[in-house]
């Protein structure tokens, strides 16, 4: 079985990334990935 990593990211703070976290979970599953490990920041690239 191949294994990943979940990363999300949004850009603001008032920003969920719980979709983000489900849709990618849906995918492993229907793929049949083993998913090791999720990664997930709120930080703007803008200064």
């Amino acid at each position: 079985m191949q294994q990943a990593v979940i990363f999300v990211r949004v850009s603001k703070k008032e920003q969920d990334y719980q979709r983000q976290v489900e849709d990618l979970r849906a995918v492993a599953q229907n793929q049949a990935v083993q998913v090791v490990a999720e990664i997930s920041e709120k930080i703007s690239g803008a200064k």
